[in-house]
């Protein structure tokens, strides 16, 4: 994706041993596309520094828990969202004297409760065995840090690309100069000429509004029924003579 993506795509793929490269309908749009059809979201942290067996740990987590989460709520209406956000809350965790923190997903309401902080604390002890492969029960673990994400998922316009439909051929042909093989006779060609189900094999340049598509020597381009094209670049023992 990306005006320039199909430019370079098969020369890079060829490079780092990826054999097929898909290239989208209106590859330069598709950023924009994205834009306008997302969720919204909001990321809002604050850093906090407490151990989980402090009589008042609980609330000094929510004290900050809540505030923070009204900001991100606040952030997504005003961006124009009326609808019920997700709400994504992660506590920063660490064994007393670390350097690194692990972040451990909680409960989504606010204030936490008493069995909500106890869950947070047991899943760190899992997860730092799952991540590090060993656990240290007797430490006393640290809460650095706090995360909320809220997230207000939407509906864009579903996407629809025209099926291009071979029209006859109006190309030309120019020498262009490859990496694996130097100049070459290629083939200049309009993507809506090339109709779906339709395989045309390299050196061939495939140009459109938004992007350009370089087909190298050897490799095969077939327009899906989606409008994406996909290249396959020919096996690695034949594309390194």
């Amino acid at each position: 994706m990306g005006g320039a993506g199909a430019l370079h795509a098969a020369e890079i793929a060829e490079v780092i041993g990826i054999r097929k490269v898909l290239v989208p309908p209106y590859p330069g749009n598709t950023s924009a596309f994205g834009l306008l059809t997302a969720g919204l979201r909001s990321d809002l942290s604050t850093t906090l520094l407490l151990r989980g067996e402090e009589l008042d740990a609980l609330a000094r987590v929510n004290e900050r828990l809540v505030p923070l989460r009204e900001r991100a709520l606040a952030m997504l209406r005003r961006e124009g969202f009326k609808g019920e956000p997700e709400i994504e809350q992660r506590l920063e965790m660490r064994f007393f004297g670390q350097n690194y923190h692990r972040e451990i997903k909680v409960a989504s309401n606010a204030p936490l409760s008493k069995q909500d902080f106890d869950g947070a604390l047991a899943a760190f002890h899992a997860d730092y065995v799952d991540f590090y492969g060993y656990d240290q029960p007797g430490e006393s673990v640290e809460i650095v840090g706090m995360v909320v994400t809220a997230i207000g998922q939407r509906k864009g316009p579903a996407a629809h690309f025209r099926k291009a439909e071979s029209t006859g051929r109006n190309e030309t042909t120019r020498d262009v100069s490859f990496a694996r093989g130097g100049f070459q006779l290629t083939a200049i060609v309009r993507r809506e000429t090339i109709g779906v189900g339709e395989t045309r094999v390299g050196p061939m340049i495939v140009e459109e509004a938004l992007s350009t598509t370089v087909v190298p020597p050897g490799c095969k381009l077939t327009v899906l029924e989606s409008g994406s094209m996909l290249i396959e670049l020919p096996a690695q023992e034949n594309a390194s003579q």
